[in-house]
Formats: structure tokens, sequence, C-alpha cells
């Protein structure tokens, strides 16, 4: 039988559609299906600009509008999805009420663009998606019944949370407001926009990074910010000085975070600044990821109870470059904690240096005390006060190469085989570490007290290691090195090394016995 082309075209084209795979139609209908939506709550049904808000949102109440004015027009829902954009307003009228939440529901983004408004029941979760919350009024509405209940929110995607309140309560769980009260939880973080203060109450559980790009967040009552290992960064790009402050204040229980960073497009002034308030609280970092913070450490609730610590399980550098004002102790456990450019401390119980290394680099003088423990270091190329080193603590001048350590005082507790004074020797003085101390220079506890030389190109020559205004002992006895062979002497007020570096051709004639030493060896062997 004859088949004419146009047919076989056909049958061909039909044959192809028929084995199309099953998974491509499922695919293509969860697209059509997810499409966004914008969303409006309508309690009072077919009433356009209606005042009624309080309602429960539970999934079986048909309360979502698609008409913004919560018209008859639109079409209305009980059930909301991941992608849809949810709004606390059909119309413009009403101003008060609550929203009680419960079960389980899904959103891309919350706004509640009048207040104020309470959303949220004592239990159920959001899912919310990458839209965030957004309070668009300033009215104090809230997200979250009240603290201490199971109500959360979920991430599913990195998000935002932005406030337009009043910008004067930037450091208080103040009436004026907005706030969430739930747990938030997920893997994801959230990114804080807008001049506002926003106040957390939850115990959340969230392990993404917590970001601060405007306005103020406050810990309220017993908030847990997020997971001990989630990152901690403060931005403020304001340049004037009339900008608003980017600001964290803790309250409830000490505070444990991963990484902290942040940058200040310009210098603090007026009300432009970017600031750390721990409260009379504990904050400890666990710096994995080497960062700066541009911004401030400061206490407002005064006194010494407020302490920071760089935490044991820090393994990079957190560099202070910001006018850190709390009086409180600090502590280093482990990484690097560098104080650099124009940042400074004002820690009136002391530095503690338990382990990793505080560098100091900061332009103007430290004046609070240094004490370095066993596997501490203290290092840097500026002027702090003074140090005492105990059994197994270091000093080690210079950051990362060959520099000049100033102190007012030193006091030297050593056992005489762990811990010490590292300092590079090189070609010449220019090319070494030195210490310099302005006050006295004291060997405490313990009969010797040991140099780590590292040789990066040391000279037979005469180094210059420490000078001070003052000490208790008249001659270098007690001191040794390794590294680089060579005698200690006192010279006035300095303590100085001549290093012994075998000549090029003492090298050559040890080489050549070796050799032929070798040579006669294998002649005996044969």
């Amino acid at each position: 039988m004859h088949t004419s082309p146009q047919r076989s075209i056909l049958s061909a084209a039909s044959r192809r559609v028929a084995v199309l795979p099953v998974s491509l139609l499922v695919a293509a209908f969860s697209v059509q299906s997810s499409f966004a939506a914008s969303l409006y709550w309508d309690a009072d049904g077919a009433t356009s600009n209606g005042t009624a808000v309080t309602a429960n949102w539970d999934g079986t109440n048909a309360f979502w509008n698609t008409d913004s004015s919560g018209a008859a027009a639109g079409s209305t829902q009980a059930v909301t999805t991941s992608s849809d954009d949810l709004f606390f307003s059909a119309g413009t009228t009403y101003t008060t009420g609550t929203v009680t939440f419960s079960g389980t529901a899904a959103a891309n983004s919350i706004t509640i663009q009048e207040g104020p408004i309470t959303v949220g029941g004592t239990s159920g979760t959001l899912q919310l998606g990458a839209g965030g919350v957004t309070f668009t009024s300033t009215a104090a509405s809230h997200l979250g019944a009240s603290s201490g209940t199971t109500f959360g929110i979920a991430l599913q995607a990195n998000t935002t949370f932005t406030t337009n309140n009043a910008a004067t309560a930037i450091s208080a769980d103040a009436a004026t407001s907005q706030s969430i009260n739930g747990i938030i939880s997920g893997g994801f973080g959230f990114t804080k926009t807008g001049a506002g203060n926003l106040v957390l109450r939850g115990a959340s559980t969230y392990t993404g990074a917590t970001i601060i790009n405007q306005g103020s967040i406050f810990m309220g009552g017993s908030a847990v910010l997020g997971a001990s290992t989630g990152a901690l960064e403060l931005n403020n790009t304001n340049t004037t000085l009339a900008g608003n402050h980017v600001r964290l204040t803790l309250s409830g229980a000490a505070v444990t975070k991963g990484s902290l960073s942040g940058t200040v497009a310009t210098a603090p002034s007026g009300t432009n600044r970017t600031i750390i308030d721990l409260n009379n609280r504990s904050l400890t970092i666990n710096q994995t990821t080497s960062g700066t913070y541009a911004g401030e450490i400061i206490n407002s609730f005064g006194g010494t109870g407020a302490t920071f610590t760089l935490g044991a399980l820090s393994t990079a550098r957190l560099t202070l470059t910001g006018v850190n004002s709390y009086a409180g102790a600090t502590a280093v456990s482990a990484g690097t904690l560098e104080i650099g450019g124009t940042g400074t401390m004002n820690t009136t119980s002391g530095i503690t240096v338990n382990g990793g290394k505080f560098i100091y680099n900061g332009n103007t003088a430290l004046t609070k005390a240094i004490t370095v423990n066993s596997t501490g270091t203290v290092g840097g190329t500026k002027t702090v006060a003074g140090v005492t080193v105990n059994t197994g603590g270091f000093v080690s001048p210079g950051d990362g190469g060959a520099g000049t350590l100033t102190a007012s005082s030193l006091t030297w507790n050593s056992n005489g085989t762990t811990g010490g004074f590292n300092f590079d020797l090189g070609l010449d003085a220019a090319a070494s570490d030195k210490l310099t101390i302005t006050g006295a220079f004291t060997k405490g506890t313990g009969s010797t007290f040991l140099f780590n030389f590292n040789d990066v190109g040391a000279q037979s020559m005469t180094y210059t290691l420490l000078t001070f205004g003052s000490t208790t002992f008249a001659d270098a006895s007690g001191f040794s090195a390794t590294g680089v062979a060579g005698t200690f002497a006192i010279v006035g007020n300095s303590l100085t090394f001549t290093a012994v570096i075998p000549e090029p051709s003492t090298y050559a004639t040890i080489l050549g016995a070796l050799a032929l030493g070798g040579v006669v060896y294998r002649r005996r062997r044969m």
C-alpha cells in the first residue's frame, strides 16, 4: 500500500509525542503550577477596604484574596505555597488586630503593611523563602504572639528581615519596636535591612549567617541568635554624619558565634556608628575564616561585666579596627586576635592570651596589661602596656616578618624548656626582630630563659635583641638559644646576641671531610 509523504510525517510526529517522557510532562506541570501569587489577608469577605483583621490562619479559612483591596473581584483561598508573597492588608483602612496562626504554612515573603498587627499563635511553623519579612509601616507589629512559644519560622533560603519603625528605638526592647518572637530555624541565615529596630525573642537555631546591613537588632529576653557556628557580620554603608546606627545589642545568656566581620563606609560620628553592644554579657567568637570587623564593641550597661573572647575553636585571624570601649576582660584561646590600624581597646580588666596569638598593630598605644600563658603568643609592631609571660608563653615581635614590639614593662616566668622569645635573625638589624621595654625587664620564676631564633639570613654579627629602662640582673647568665649559635651579653641597657655563623669555606671543609670519609668507607668495603 502506498503511503503519502505528508501522512508519514504526521505519523512520525505522533509517535514522537507518544513517547514523550513522563518526567518532562511532570516538570512542565510543576513549572506551570509554581507561579508566584500576591495574596492579601482578607477577613472581611467581599468587603472592599474592610477593617477586620482578627481571624485564624489555619489552612481551612479562605482568607487569602488575590485582590489587594479585598473586593469580591478577587479569588480567595485557604492554602498558600512557597512561591506566594503574602500581604497583611486587604485595602488600607484596618489598623490593628491579631491573626492567630496554627499548623504549617508556606510563603516566599511576608509583608505587614498596616498595624499594629500581631501575626502568629503559640504553635505551628511558617516555612519562609528568600523574600523574607518586611514591616512597611512604623507601627509596632509582631510576627509570633509572644516569646517562649513554639511558633517557628523555618528558613527555606537565605532571606531578609526589614523594619521601618522609629530609628530612635535602636537599642532597646521598646514599645515602638517590631519583633519576631518565634524560633527561627533551618540551614540558612538572614540579612537585616531597613533603618528601624528589630527585636528577636525566640531561642533560634538557624545555622546560617546573621548579617546586619541597616538598622539594629535587639536580643530580647532569653533570645538565641542562631547556632553558635553561624557567622556574624555588621556592615554600614552610610556616608553621612546623620546616618543611622548599625547595631546589635546582646541580651539573655552569653552569646557564641562563628566568624565575625564587617565593613564601615566612613569614620563613625554623630548617629552614624556600627556597634556590637555587649550589654554586660559575654561574647565569644570562634573565627574559622580570616576577617576584619571595622565597627565598635561597647558595653552601654557600664562596668566590667562584659567580656570578649576569641574562642578555642578559632583557626583564623580576626582583626579589629574600630574603637572598642568595653571595660571587661578580653581573652584569646586560639586563632589570632589582631588590633590593627585605628583600632583601640579599653579593656580595664586586661588581656589574657591562653592560646593562639594576640597581635597589636594599633596606631594608638595599648594601655592595658597583657598576660601570656602556656602556648599563647603576644606580638606586633606597636606599643603595648606591661606584659607578663608565664611558663610556656611566647613573645614574638613583628607580624609575619621582622618587626619591633614596644612594651612599658616585661616580666618573664620560664621553665627553660617550653615557650620563650621567638626572634627572626636576618642580614642586619633592620631584617631582625627587636623588643623595646621602656620600663623594667624582670626575670621572674625560673633559671633558664630561652630564645628560639629563626635564621632568615643570620650573619656573624652582634644583634641587639632588646633594650630596657631597668633590670634586676647584671649579666646574661641564664639565657640560652636554639636555631642559631652564639653568646649573650648585657651591654648597658641592652641584651645582645653575637651570632656565630660558619663561613662558606668551613662548610666546604666539613662537606669535603664527609665526602672523603665516604670514599674511604667504600674502599674498605670493597
